[in-house]
């Protein structure tokens, strides 16, 4: 294509995007027992040969503008790469995250449906490896070596939480408008966002509760009680967070989302904490939800006209 200075076809960009994931894939499993140290600077001289064909492309090839963006996409893939491999982290799910990320954007820039779908299909695998491969951590390492919110599976979430909201706004602003299947689309990837925030959160304290007990800093009869009172805090909070960015983006989806996870949380605290929690415990889990959803329901009444509409001169007079 550069040759020739001929227009690149969507396969031949798709073609593009699995020979670099093929070959740095393949690479990978041949090197990383011998030279797994040295993985990272790999990642970084792939990104400079895609930065240099990006530069040839632009070069001697400019009217193929989206060759061009599709080489930066890649090159910027393999930079970013490079951090999480020289770190050991879970850098499969990170590439594909960003990978993800830059053909949404790509497909909102140059208007091509065919990317956009990539996106959601690449997007799609970053979910399930973030919720079957990437979820679980070593015993080991919550033993002995866990941090709160600062080890490799906050990393990979938070670039798979971050990816999906980018595609999910690119998505919902097509510049021909927004039509049902973008739509539906968007509205998916912000629920998944949304799901894997609550699930990353509720990990993370299932497991720095399990760290405190290894650690003897607190007895066993006390881990199961912290650990469920901690999921209907965090459920809670992050459920009136939701009401709160609804409302301040005039968003019903996520409003929607909010109360859903109210209910869930309720219903938590009836089937689970009333029968297993202890007195104190129990006492917590009702209060601080209760409090909360009083907090809610004051803001629902301050906002009502922008949650339903403005009510009818009629209405107002009943």
């Amino acid at each position: 294509n550069i040759v020739n200075r001929r227009i690149a076809s969507p396969p031949e960009l798709i073609l593009a995007f699995l020979n670099a994931g093929i070959y740095f894939g393949a690479s990978y499993f041949l090197l990383e027992k011998k030279y797994g140290d040295y993985l990272g600077l790999f990642s970084l001289a792939m990104g400079g040969a895609y930065v240099a064909l990006a530069y040839l492309t632009n070069l001697r090839h400019r009217d193929d503008r989206f060759l061009t963006w599709i080489f930066l996409g890649l090159a910027a893939t393999f930079v970013t790469l490079a951090v999480p491999i020289q770190l050991k982290q879970n850098w499969i799910t990170v590439g594909w995250a960003v990978e993800g990320a830059i053909l949404a954007y790509i497909g909102f820039r140059y208007d091509s449906r065919n990317t956009r779908w990539a996106a959601i299909v690449i997007l799609a695998l970053v979910l399930f490896r973030l919720l079957f491969f990437d979820l679980p951590l070593p015993r080991r390492f919550v033993r002995e070596e866990f941090v709160l919110l600062f080890n490799k599976r906050v990393f990979s979430y938070v670039f798979g939480i971050a990816a999906m909201l980018v595609a999910a706004y690119f998505l919902a602003n097509k510049r021909e408008g927004v039509h049902a299947p973008a739509k539906f689309a968007a509205g998916s990837l912000l629920i998944a966002a949304n799901l894997l925030a609550i699930i990353l959160l509720s990990a993370e304290a299932h497991d720095y509760f399990e760290h405190l007990r290894y650690q003897d800093r607190i007895s066993l009869s006390v881990l199961a009680y912290a650990q469920q009172l901690s999921l209907s805090i965090i459920w809670t909070i992050y459920a009136t967070f939701l009401i709160v960015v609804g409302i301040w983006k005039g968003y019903k989806p996520m409003r929607y989302m909010a109360l859903l996870l109210f209910a869930i949380t309720i219903l938590k605290v009836f089937i689970v904490d009333l029968s297993e929690l202890e007195r104190f415990y129990r006492v917590i889990s009702f209060v601080a939800p209760g409090i909360i959803l009083i907090v809610v329901s004051l803001l629902y009444r301050k906002y009502k006209e922008i949650l339903i509409g403005p009510r009818s001169a009629e209405e107002k007079t009943q």
